[in-house]
């Protein structure tokens, strides 16, 4: 294609090519000032759980027998009775207390039960 073109036609053709890989790589695109409309919506942010999605997050640390033991300690901060194994392969019964928005259980505690 180029030994047809003119003494002319060759440079002009090598400018605009070089023009277009200038501006595909621009300091204005890379730096990040072209910003998506998506962008702009908070994806970060999210809603605490409810009590339902939390008994699952339970569910998938193995846990059995869960449930919900008050309406809510605070805001987002759910009390659960639990089950799970111990290293003797033995269920051992928890109090959990689970919060809903940072998705993580706060504490754990053997429910102690009384002999008589």
């Amino acid at each position: 294609m180029f030994a047809r073109l003119n003494s002319f036609a060759r440079p002009t053709f090598a400018a605009l090519a070089l023009s277009l890989v200038a501006v595909s790589g621009s300091p204005a695109v890379m730096a990040g000032e072209l910003k998506p409309v998506y962008e702009e919506q908070h994806y970060d942010e999210y809603d605490c759980q409810t009590v339902k999605q939390a008994i699952k997050y339970l569910k998938k640390r193995n846990y059995k027998n869960i449930e919900k033991l008050e309406k809510e300690a605070e805001e987002g901060i759910y009390l659960f009775s639990a089950k799970k194994k111990n290293y003797d392969h033995e269920y051992v019964a928890y109090y959990i207390t689970y919060d809903a928005c940072d998705r993580e259980i706060i504490s754990r505690e053997p429910a102690k039960v009384e002999k008589m």
